[in-house]
């Protein structure tokens, strides 16, 4: 019976079910048969009904009135569906809170494993199911369903499945303004709120919500589907919204029932009694669906036509895929509705298999029963990669399915627009619009992680501008979106790019108000006091639209770029993880989703101005802040006089400053003068007037620049040296403590560079960074000033922490200053205060060149870091392949253990999920079992514990032992159980028990051997032995 007194429970579990004695007298007339006597069928075979709350439900409120207290799935329910046994699953809304849509697979799992539990017994397998969801509990069924469909373990459960109830499930997302923030208030109360994830992921149209629902259209003919949409508005806090609106909460399946209730989101679940309107319509489309599948629910094989390679091909597993192809699988092959495994990739989204069975020979133009090509499939299911291999292949675009419709108009009918530009564009992936936006740009400014890196992997440029001046960092940053700006700054995008306005994405960061947006950019070292066009920092914008949480924060932060600390590991070393990208720190994680990622090794180059640290010197963009200095000037009188010299007219400006009430000296809004205008220009024959007449050749900015900063930033040779003829103070500092040296170098200017060190510019003065004049030349790859800077003994270090400048141009890539810097008799193994050599820092990148050149200049190869890690093991780590083979080439260790796991560079690659440097390290001799020292694992054991099958399937091929333990006894099966890993685990489960009847038979074998020779030698034996004649011992 259902127990009435199980409490909500936090963990994931199925209250156990219910089962029903029949009423005595049904609601309603028993429905006759066609002979007119009333039929029951539901006698023969009963079902079962599961519940699936939402994430701010649980077990029992989310279905009980608040006014009558009846909880209708144990109060009406057993009496209005005749046999049917409730099961109520309940999750933990904590759990689900801290994660995003895609976190609900685990909740997914957890209902597929109880309900798998308890349809052991032989009553219960064959029960039809019927689920019954409320909001995003409809999200955990159809993930669960989907899930199904592709593994066998639950195969009975999607074929048992006959119809599902959704109440107000947000199949596309919603508004962020309105469920999103509902949803943030309901959770805060709960778990003190969602994580940013989850709420991104509930965005209208997001594309989780999108994905999932595209794979489960593949189970729409199955089942009958009942949507109720609510039309009522919610109340909370000081807003009201209706929270999931129609168009989200229908799945448009052909033959889907859908129903309106005049009830809100909360409400649309809480039936007062067995009389309301929408319980009746609820409960007697239940009974229909029993009714209906009498008879149709005994069928238990795949009753799709799936072929292995169809569902290999929807799972997305490229080994298994082509492990089929290569043993004659048809890639042709059609299922009962005319779909090719070619038609699922493209559904699911699988660009990486859709390139296999294209290249193995599938058929692009196949058209499945409904005249649909992959290319239809891909488009309206908002594939973009899938969408790319086909138009590379030439996939026909003009191909119609029987409704007429080609494949750019689904994408159109399915609101993806990003598709929508690869049809109008073509895969080309820096074509531009109108306004200059390429498709990269446009993906940032919506949030598209995932085609943001598709692109970036098919080249995109990260510093690519619209029109406007706009980058890809500045459209992620305006709309919020860490994960993509975080992508960005990973690729190098420049931090501090500015656009026609000259807003920075620090200054769209701010105007949007996300803090964490703002603090991913201060802590990658965006620069707190860049103005722009009309003067105003970040932290002026944050205050003017009410942000003052983030003009605080922009407050309080060090605009110079602060060098971060090395960190060492923390205590578990199957958490590690290398260091923020700020710097190059030497410890290797385990590689998970954001190890791919190189360390970045930043030198600070900020503008002297304080307001174009990108170093923008176009003509243009001069004008354009020359334009707003001289309409902002602080003096009246001295309006003429900066109109004058921004447009370059000497007679003007020398009229005007024979007038009494023209200040030479007078300043604009940004602290500068005249003569730093002029400067700044390069202006000569102005700048000569300005000095003639004793303008102040010292004077600052609001910066701390003076003219001589602005003339170096530039390049403007004859006005530093009329500067510098005029008595201006060659060693004067900016507000981060650079002098016109630091400027000129920074931006390469070599003549500039060589009149300021005749002048006796000092060589080795540092900025607030610690930074010399050929450190930032090095940054920028300032081949001829770094070779300059060295042949006049410039101080090669940058401070304290014993880093070089060779630290500095092998992290950016400038082969040409390295080589430079190496024929200057730099230290070459010098190492800094974490222990990092430049080889360490180019091997970790994976920057070949440089790795190159420092290994002919016999670098280090076995020298260690402080946590005892050496090139190679970074290298692996990494998945840099080409400078992997480089360093074995050169004789680098393999075998070499670092000191804290006291693990190789093989256990180091598995981490990393790069099974390409596994197989290249074993092809070198790297030995597969080898144990690190602290735990006891293998390769195998990093490789199934990261989850990534081809690493796992590399080393199981090579001959890894899957019975290998670590000290606690644990094998890497063991190290793969988590749910997103079933199919990991089931494989080397399955390899453990090949491995123990190979062992088994080779013990039989040995044993078999043992005795035959042992049979042998008693023969030898006895044949040698002498027999009694009597007389003697004869021989």
């Amino acid at each position: 019976i259902f127990r009435p007194e199980a409490k909500s429970r936090v963990s994931q579990a199925l209250v156990p079910p219910c089962r029903y004695a029949r009423p005595s007298s049904p609601r309603g007339p028993r429905r006759p048969s066609a002979d007119g006597i009333a039929a029951d069928r539901h006698r023969h075979l009963p079902s079962s009904i599961v519940f699936v709350h939402g994430l701010n439900g649980n077990l029992r409120h989310t279905w009980t009135n608040p006014t009558t207290e009846a909880f209708w799935p144990r109060d009406f329910l057993p009496k209005d569906v005749p046999g049917a046994r409730v099961m109520n699953f309940g999750y933990d809304a904590k759990a689900a809170f801290g994660s995003s849509v895609s976190g609900f697979e685990d909740h997914a799992n957890d209902l597929l494993v109880s309900l798998f539990d308890r349809r052991q017994e032989s009553d219960e397998i064959q029960r039809p199911l019927v689920f019954v969801a409320h909001s995003l509990g409809g999200v955990i069924v159809k993930q669960a369903l989907v899930s199904a469909r592709i593994n066998p373990k639950y195969q009975k459960i999607n074929e048992h499945t006959i119809g599902i109830t959704f109440l107000a499930t947000p199949h596309r997302g919603s508004e962020i303004a309105t469920y999103a923030s509902v949803l943030a208030k309901i959770a805060t109360s709960v778990t003190g709120g969602p994580s940013p994830s989850l709420t991104t992921s509930l965005r209208k149209n997001s594309a989780e919500l999108s994905k999932l629902t595209s794979a489960f259209k593949f189970e729409q003919n199955k089942y009958r589907v009942v949507s109720f949409y609510e039309q009522r508005p919610m109340n909370v806090g000081k807003m009201s919204a209706v929270i999931v609106d129609k168009a989200s909460a229908l799945l448009e399946f052909e033959g889907e029932d859908q129903i309106a209730v005049n009830a809100d989101h909360r409400e649309i679940c809480k039936f007062a009694n067995r009389n309301d309107e929408t319980y009746d319509k609820l409960f007697r489309r239940i009974n229909r669906m029993v009714d209906e599948s009498v008879g149709s629910v005994q069928w238990t094989g795949d009753n799709s036509g799936w072929t292995p390679l169809h569902k290999a091909a929807y799972s997305g597993i490229p080994a298994g895929l082509r492990r089929l192809l290569d043993q004659g699988a048809n890639v042709n092959a059609e299922d009962y509705e005319g779909r090719t495994p070619l038609h699922l990739a493209a559904v699911a989204g699988h660009n990486v298999i859709t390139n296999i069975l294209l290249r193995k020979g599938a058929n692009a133009e196949s058209q499945d029963d409904s005249g649909r090509t992959a290319l239809h499939c891909a488009a309206e299911n908002g594939q973009v990669a899938v969408v790319w291999e086909l138009l590379c292949k030439k996939a026909d675009v003009t191909a119609k399915s029987e409704k007429g419709k080609t494949a750019l108009d689904c994408a159109v009918d399915g609101q993806h627009d990003a598709v929508v530009w690869l049809f109008e564009h073509g895969p080309d992936v820096n074509a531009k619009d109108g306004n200059g936006d390429t498709m990269f740009l446009w993906a940032a400014a919506n949030g598209q992680e995932a085609v943001v890196r598709f692109l970036l992997s098919k080249g995109a440029k990260v510093t690519e501008r619209n029109r406007d001046g706009e980058t890809a960092l500045h459209h992620a940053t305006r709309t919020g979106n860490k994960a993509v700006a975080q992508l960005l700054l990973e690729n190098k995008a420049e931090i501090d790019a500015q656009n026609k306005n000259g807003i920075t994405p620090l200054h769209s960061a701010a105007m949007n108000g996300d803090p964490l947006v703002v603090r991913l950019l201060v802590d990658e070292g965006a620069d707190v006091k860049v103005a722009d066009s009309l003067g105003r920092t970040a932290i002026d914008l944050a205050s003017k639209y009410g942000n003052e949480a983030i003009a605080m924060l922009l407050s309080q932060h060090n605009n110079a770029q602060q060098r971060p600390a090395g960190v060492g590991y923390p205590g578990s070393p199957v958490t590690t993880r290398l260091s923020r990208a700020s710097t190059v720190t030497d410890r290797v994680p385990r590689s998970s989703k954001d190890s791919s990622r190189s360390p970045s090794y930043r030198v600070t180059t900020l503008d002297p101005g304080g307001r174009s640290p990108s170093g923008e010197t176009a003509s243009s963009a001069r004008k354009r802040s020359l334009d707003s200095k001289s309409e902002k000037h602080a003096h009246a009188g001295s309006k003429g006089l900066f109109e004058a010299v921004k447009d370059r007219n000497y007679d003007a400006a020398e009229e005007l400053l024979c007038e009494d009430d023209v200040d030479i000296n007078g300043t604009d809004r940004y602290g500068e003068t005249a003569l730093h205008m002029a400067s700044q220009l390069g202006d000569d024959a102005i700048v000569n007037l300005l000095t003639r007449l004793e303008a102040d050749v010292n004077a600052r900015n609001k910066s701390g620049a003076t003219a001589l900063h602005m003339a170096a930033r530039d390049g403007h040779e004859r006005v530093a040296l009329l500067l510098i003829q005029s008595n201006a103070d060659i060693r004067a500092k900016n507000a981060i403590s650079q002098t016109a040296l630091h400027i000129a170098s920074q931006h390469g200017h070599e003549a500039t560079v060589k009149l300021l060190v005749d002048y006796g510019a000092s060589l080795d003065s540092r900025d607030k960074n610690g930074q010399t004049p050929l450190v930032l030349a090095a940054s920028r790859g300032n081949e001829e000033v770094v070779r300059f800077l060295a042949a006049k003994k410039a101080d090669l270090d940058t401070d304290g922490t014993g880093e070089t400048a060779l630290h500095v141009a092998a992290n950016h890539g400038h082969g040409g200053v390295v080589r430079v810097l190496l024929d200057s008799a730099i230290d070459i193994n010098a190492q800094n205060s974490d222990g990092l050599a430049a080889l360490h820092i180019a091997a970790s990148k994976g920057i070949d060149g440089v790795v190159r050149l420092l290994l002919q200049k016999q670098a280090e190869l076995e020298m260690k870091t402080n946590r005892g890690f050496t090139a190679l093991h970074l290298a692996a780590n990494y998945g840099h392949e080409e400078v992997t083979r480089q360093l074995i080439s050169h004789g680098a260790n393999i075998e070499t253990r670092c000191s804290d796991l006291g693990a190789t560079a093989l256990h180091y690659a598995a981490m990393g999920k790069n099974s390409a440097v596994v197989e290249l390290l074993h092809d070198n001799g790297a030995f597969l079992e080898a144990q690190c020292e602290n735990l006891g694992a293998t390769p195998l054991h990093y490789a199934a514990m990261e989850g990534h099958l081809p690493t796992v399937v590399a080393l199981l091929d090579r001959g890894a032992n899957p019975l290998a333990e670590t000290n606690g006894g644990k094998r890497a099966s063991h190290w793969a159980s988590r749910p997103e890993h079933n199919v990991i685990m089931e494989l080397l489960i399955r390899r453990e028990k090949e491995k123990k009847k190979g062992d088994k038979e080779k013990e039989k074998e040995k044993k078999k051997e043992e005795k035959e020779k042992k049979k042998e030698e008693g023969e030898k034996k006895e044949k040698g032995k002498g027999r009694w004649s009597g007389i003697g011992f004869r021989r």
